[in-house]
């Protein structure tokens, strides 16, 4: 028997194959490029190590491997008898969210933190799929409890300092992001955390200035790179440097167009936000277009991905496809018994048509009654803006000064922008 770097026991008599697993979690919770060799590294070194196994399950998950990723949990599953009674819990709780069983995931993993409270990579996954519900509150109050648990711990610092912007306390935000990146230059969760909070703080020069180099210390960054990257895009957007932005969506997204789901969800929301500001971005959505034409029925996708699919195709003037990913959200809809595709991901679908349509009282008719339900997506503020704000150019485009103003107030007050800030409502 082993410990874990958070004592917590691994069923190996390997230090090679344990010190392996922990470079892996901490790989999972940094967003570490080297995450899947490192818990290849642990399997090599005991493939009798189930909790190895789950691990070696997730990243390949996150890296969108999913028949591997399935394959790494049945071994897991497999090895998990002749296991720890935490790593059997472990297993059975990532099992039952690779597999895309998500309130059996939850109800396992609350019950794992409940008994060994410092489980990070369990904590991670139960936080970010709560980041995919909106339950902001939820991901508040576990944040909170693992802070109790690890006060000293610099992931736990950055769960904290991200939804506290979430939840409107930027300032306090960046004070946890700082400490949590003073601690581990490489958390790029931290780095997340304060891009969001100087974005919703409204410091947009600032965070030109600290963000490019609190980026470039996060050396093993995965994919997640990207991400930051299209941060720093919507922070050149935010001051008004359009061209600038465009230039760089081109540069770091347009010329080897990514399949991955977060790549597209960067790039289709950042061509959005171009036709709400009347840029002319034409051809440039095709690449896209043509990636998620094979990707209209992936099981993994959320309601918050299906929310930009509906961007691509409409950009696109895919009309056939649109509505054929129309008739694939009805059926997840019926399939899954959740509400959220027919009360929030349809109409919205049906709003991106329109705008593109230049339908603009539609767009406001199929927006305007789920404005308080779009959280349920998830994502963050910043992400859900590309929705609010199609319905906010709609009702400027559409000669509504009453409601186009109420609008534009609103959000001005959440946060100001050049483009939004010189918008003037029809009297």
């Amino acid at each position: 028997m082993q410990l874990d770097a958070y004592r917590l026991p691994l069923s190996t008599g390997s230090s090679d194959a344990a010190a392996a697993f922990d470079r892996g979690v901490d790989g999972l919770l940094s967003w570490d490029r080297r995450t899947v060799d490192c818990f290849r590294d642990a399997v090599a070194g005991d493939s009798g190590l189930a909790a190895a196994h789950a691990g070696l399950a997730v990243a390949h998950f996150v890296e969108e491997e999913f028949a591997e990723a399935r394959a790494a949990m049945s071994a897991a599953r497999e090895a998990a008898g002749t296991g720890s009674e935490r790593e059997r819990s472990l297993v059975a709780a990532l099992d039952h969210y690779v597999n895309l069983r998500p309130r059996d995931a939850e109800a396992a993993m609350r019950a794992h933190l409940g008994a060994w409270p410092a489980d990070l990579a369990i904590a991670q996954r139960l936080y970010l799929m709560w980041f995919f519900q909106g339950r902001f509150a939820d991901m508040r109050e576990l944040s909170e409890t693992l802070l109790t648990a690890l006060p000293e711990d610099s992931f736990v610092h950055g769960f904290l300092a991200f939804v506290l912007e979430e939840q409107g306390e930027g300032e306090e935000a960046v004070r946890w992001a700082e400490r949590c990146i003073s601690q581990n230059p490489e958390d790029t969760w931290g780095v997340h955390a304060l891009t969001h909070a100087l974005y919703d703080l409204e410091a947009y020069d600032e965070a030109l200035e600290r963000v490019p180099p609190a980026l470039d210390a996060c050396v093993h960054m995965n994919y997640y790179r990207n991400h930051m990257l299209w941060h720093l895009v919507l922070f050149r957007v935010a001051v008004g440097g359009y061209d600038a932005a465009s230039e760089m969506c081109r540069d770091w997204f347009e010329r080897e167009p990514s399949p991955r789901g977060l790549d597209l969800r960067n790039t289709v929301s950042t061509l959005w936000r171009f036709e709400l500001f009347g840029m002319d971005v034409g051809e440039r959505w095709q690449p896209f277009v043509d990636i998620l034409r094979d990707q209209l029925d992936r099981p993994e996708d959320s309601p918050f991905h299906h929310s930009h699919v509906g961007m691509a195709l409409a950009g696109g003037r895919d009309w056939e496809t649109a509505e054929r990913h129309l008739d694939i959200l009805r059926a997840r809809g019926r399939a899954s018994g959740n509400d959220i595709w027919e009360r929030v991901v349809i109409p919205l679908n049906e709003a991106q048509h329109a705008f593109v349509r230049g339908e603009w009282d539609r767009v406001v008719a199929k927006t305007e009654p789920i404005w308080d339900e779009i959280i349920r997506l998830g994502g963050s503020k910043t992400q859900r803006d590309a929705f609010h704000d199609t319905l906010l150019e709609a009702a400027l485009r559409s000669g509504d000064g009453a409601r186009a103003k109420r609008w534009l107030d609103e959000r001005l007050a959440r946060r100001a922008e050049h483009f939004w800030s010189n918008r003037k409502p029809d009297a």
